[in-house]
């Protein structure tokens, strides 16, 4: 690297550009330092409880944070937005994003414990907690694609000689300062309750710590939703997401009952892993066949697909 960039290292140091770059390094990576805020609760909880209780919440973020993989839908919705694209495709996107978040919320709370049991059998027991985790991440789903919007509009970095003040005042600044004040108050509540409350039992904890999570998130979500409303960035089609909605209930039901009948937790896991992918796939299908009845945008979304199969 040295070699290749050997002509760069010809040109005359310049002290303006030195003094610019120590002013500003830290905006970039503002939004990430504050996310190791967030961070801290793993290891708050493992001094003042214990590092055992740090497993059993682990192993059900891993469940509930299963909804947070539908926001890779919304991976293009930056570079969109940067080559001014706001027609119907945020919209469009959005909707999406809506269609795949639901299901896999349900997904995760219907089949919490099974995929507790095979994590570890004794992680049953905070089952309760994945629903909360699994709220927060879809509230957190939002919040994120909101994000990605809000972001990709700022024009302040379109400035000739954009000040610190300009940055500061934009939504690449106010945006993580948000956060900063949600995992603040998230961390500090989290410490004095662990030290305040005598938790009888580790769910018991678990729960707690699993809807505090969602209680902090909560405002988060509803500022930006706020926001994004008064950019004037989305037109959310209501009607279309009850749709998906209406096509939960019957999903739902049915992997419930699947789950009661079928699901025997005191068997082999190369027994119950098959049956319980088989339940997975009953749901999928019966959520996918529900809408592609009732909702028109689901049916094209198929032919779409199809289409480019064909090629």
């Amino acid at each position: 690297m040295l070699y290749l960039n050997r002509s760069q290292f010809q040109e005359k140091f310049s002290l303006f550009i030195f003094k610019t770059w120590i002013s500003r390094f830290w905006m970039p990576g503002y939004p990430t330092m504050i996310s190791i805020i967030h961070t801290l609760d793993f290891l708050i909880v493992a001094i003042l409880a214990s590092p055992e209780i740090v497993g059993f919440y682990a192993a059900a973020l891993a469940i509930g944070s299963f909804v947070s993989h539908s926001k890779l839908i919304s991976v293009s919705v930056y570079p969109k937005l940067l080559g001014n694209d706001r027609g119907k495709y945020l919209n469009e996107n959005f909707r999406l994003l809506m269609y795949f978040a639901l299901l896999f919320s349900v997904l995760s709370i219907v089949l919490a414990k099974a995929g507790l049991y095979i994590l570890n059998p004794a992680y049953q027991s905070v089952s309760i907690g994945v629903i909360f985790i699994t709220m927060r991440y879809f509230l957190f789903t939002i919040y994120e694609n909101f994000n990605l919007m809000l972001r990709a509009t700022e024009t302040v970095d379109a400035k000739p000689n954009p000040t610190i003040k300009d940055f500061i005042k934009s939504k690449l600044f106010k945006i993580p300062s948000i956060q900063l004040i949600q995992y603040t108050v998230y961390i500090v509540v989290l410490s004095l309750s662990l030290i305040l409350i005598d938790f009888s039992t580790t769910t018991d904890l678990i729960i707690f710590w699993s809807a505090l999570s969602l209680v902090i998130q909560i405002p988060s979500t509803l500022i930006i939703s706020i926001w994004i409303k008064k950019e004037n960035l989305l037109q959310i089609k209501f009607l279309t997401i009850s749709k998906y909605f209406i096509a939960l209930i019957p999903t739902y039901f049915v992997i419930d009952f699947l789950t009661n009948t079928f699901l025997t937790y005191n068997t082999y896991f190369f027994e119950f892993i098959p049956v319980v992918l088989l339940i997975l796939f009953i749901g999928i299908s019966t959520y996918v066949g529900i809408t592609l009845l009732i909702d028109s945008n689901t049916r094209n979304l198929l032919k779409s697909i199809l289409f480019e199969l064909k090629k």
